[in-house]
């Protein structure tokens, strides 16, 4: 079954949820990158929080999470767009703490660091907003980001579980009430309720549908379902996307890689896809670029 996010409004629409199940997205991307624990912990709960947040964009707009801290795994990239799209890799993808920590995220991220989110709405710039990490499990230091940045209240909770073989369960669910929610209590309300729910890891693990997490997180206040959207791993390389940027490096830099290595290879760090461009072949590319411009014909004299 595809992972898929519902969404969902509650509360006579002064509430409004998004909940996800990603084992598959995320057990893709340990694979893809041999992840550590650690390390797939750490992306996955970051991964499904870029495909809710890109759930409630246009079609053609997608969001950046970037987070950077000072422990040993660096750091993590995850873009994420409307179409359903979900990529991501960390800087160090076997970082190694101890499997029994109740904070094995924190542990590899450190506690001094970053969150970056950038939407791209396709207009002339890119919006990109920050937040210092809270305690760098994700979770909280998106809920800060929401809170400080967009000024939006919100719970959020984010899960990935391993076993041996791999990502057994991983899901989340972001909460954010909409202005006038505090006068009728539902913050206070939602604090109650969270209370009393299992980790959405475990639930997952339970076979618990996004569906069931939203009616469990909201239903007092009368969820309706609005939509149901399916996502997936998917990067968007490819060998002619290499080409064009290999086509604007200076000819004399791409000879002095060819002289060097006898080859050009580029790495998509997204999907560890690998491509080989031989000499013959940026030869090729080259041609263009060295090629005089044509000269304009001088005007005739009437």
């Amino acid at each position: 079954m595809s992972d898929y996010i519902v969404k969902a409004i509650a509360a006579n629409g002064f509430v409004r949820a998004a909940a996800a199940v990603s084992t598959r997205t995320v057990e893709t991307a340990r694979r893809i990158h041999d992840l550590s624990p650690a390390a797939a912990q750490g992306l996955g709960r970051l991964m499904t929080a870029g495909a809710i947040m890109a759930s409630s964009l246009g079609k053609g707009q997608s969001v950046t999470l970037r987070v950077m801290a000072d422990g040993p795994l660096g750091g993590m990239i995850v873009v994420a767009d409307a179409d359903g799209g979900v990529k991501g890799y960390v800087y160090n993808p076997h970082v190694e703490v101890p499997l029994d920590e109740e904070r094995m995220v924190q542990r590899a991220l450190g506690r001094k660091g970053y969150l970056y989110v950038t939407y791209d709405l396709g207009l002339k710039e890119p919006y990109t907003g920050s937040v210092r990490l809270v305690n760098s499990e994700i979770a909280q230091d998106l809920t800060a980001y929401f809170y400080r940045s967009e000024q939006i209240p919100s719970l959020i909770a984010l899960g990935t579980f391993l076993e041996p073989r791999g990502v057994a369960a991983a899901g989340g669910i972001i909460i954010q009430m909409m202005p006038g929610a505090d006068e009728y209590g539902y913050p206070d309300l939602l604090k109650e309720i969270a209370r009393e729910i299992p980790p959405v890891s475990k639930m997952i693990r339970g076979k618990v549908t996004p569906e069931e997490i939203i009616s469990l997180y909201l239903g007092r206040m009368e969820p309706v379902v609005v939509e149901r959207l399916e996502f997936g791993f998917r990067c968007s390389c490819s060998r002619r996307k290499i080409a064009r940027i290999l086509r604007g490096f200076p000819v004399e830099e791409n000879r002095e890689i060819l002289a060097r290595e006898g080859k050009i290879e580029a790495l998509c760090h997204f999907c560890s896809r690998k491509y080989v461009f031989t000499p013959a072949q940026v030869e090729k590319l080259m041609e263009g670029k060295r090629r005089p411009p044509a000269k304009k014909a001088a005007p005739r004299e009437e």
